[in-house]
């Protein structure tokens, strides 16, 4: 068995005349690992088994089998000397032609001779990038320090003469995008895309999370009843469409790689067994006291750093006089209480 390019797996079969019980279980075992591992099949050999006459119950199994994997025999014309068709050519992801038997005389079976044209997918469109810069704690000072060397007596001069305010904010804008290039350049970083991970969202999906998403903000904002209802209208909404959504996109898929095992058995894991994108730690009584000395070792650092205060606010003074009563006021002192609060 090998391999012809990354798409198309090849296999050369021969089965012995002999009679024997486990081909069709051991050949039904070669097919589920071959569809597992390529989306194109090519099995070629002499198979032994008389194509041409259907009504023998290893014929019918057999061809079963090779239907169940969605396998083409191409082979329609006699392929031995008494006048079986043994040698077989079966494919499955790409069409075979011009199938030609010869009997070139060396042996009791007959060459066979066949086209096929195997299309290579195009390599997918590469992934966008962005320009981003690695700005770091200390890229503050080296920006400062490297923008007063930069300052030489030329431009020092140039600035002094300088009375056009225009040439002056070009002069200061290019000096600092040439000293924050020096001090971080700029790198390519690939775009990341929720499409990877989740392709059967769209318009409508998107715009009922943003809505969602709004009235949820509104409902913890004021904390309303209506405001909870819109919430969880919106929100069934959204998991009945992105259900749907998810549900027509595996159909989709589906019927276009029915002829593909290897699409079909990769979909199934995914969904079944879906990968782990973080690795969890076990939760120990070791992995508990890490975490925790790790905040407490957090803190205990930013208490360092601190300044401590002059005056200390658990220190207060002792108040003499204290109010222990309310004086009954009448409303004549009412009404000159605002001419009091204004002149003291």
């Amino acid at each position: 068995m090998f391999k012809i390019n990354a798409s198309v797996l090849c296999a050369l079969v021969y089965r012995p005349p002999k009679i024997n019980c486990n081909f069709i279980q051991e050949f039904a075992e070669l097919l589920s690992f071959m569809a597992s591992c390529a989306d194109k099949l090519l099995i070629l050999g002499d198979f032994n088994i008389h194509i041409c006459c259907p009504s023998k119950p290893l014929v019918n199994e057999f061809l079963g089998l090779v239907d169940s994997f969605k396998l083409v025999q191409s082979v329609m014309a006699p392929t031995h000397q008494k006048g079986h068709t043994l040698d077989l050519v079966l494919s499955s992801g790409f069409s075979v032609s011009n199938v030609k038997i010869v009997d070139t005389g060396v042996s009791d079976h007959f060459m066979i001779l066949f086209e096929s044209s195997l299309f290579c997918p195009p390599p997918p469109p590469p992934s966008s990038y962005s320009l981003v810069r690695a700005i770091k704690s200390t890229t503050a000072s080296q920006f400062t320090n490297t923008f007063m060397l930069s300052l030489s007596p030329a431009v020092l001069d140039s600035l002094s003469t300088c009375t056009d305010t225009e040439d002056l904010l070009t002069l200061f804008n290019t000096s600092c995008l040439a000293t924050l290039d020096s001090v971080a350049p700029l790198k390519q970083k690939r775009c990341k895309s929720n499409r990877s991970t989740t392709p059967w969202l769209n318009s409508t999906t998107c715009s009922l999370r943003k809505a969602c998403r709004k009235a949820e903000r509104k409902w913890k904002k004021d904390k309303l009843q209506v405001s909870y209802d819109i919430f969880r209208d919106s929100l069934k909404a959204y998991q009945i469409t992105v259900k749907a959504a998810k549900a027509a996109f595996y159909a989709e898929l589906i019927h276009k790689n029915a002829h593909r095992p290897k699409v079909l058995f990769n979909t199934i894991n995914k969904i079944i067994n879906p990968p782990t994108t973080m690795s969890s730690l076990p939760a120990t009584t070791e992995t508990c006291e890490m975490f925790l000395n790790f905040f407490i070792d957090k803190i205990d650092n930013i208490k360092s750093h601190i300044t401590p205060s002059i005056s200390d606010p658990a220190l207060y003074q002792s108040v003499v006089c204290r109010l222990q009563q309310f004086q009954p006021v009448s409303s004549s002192q009412l009404c000159y209480l605002p001419f009091y609060l204004e002149h003291h």
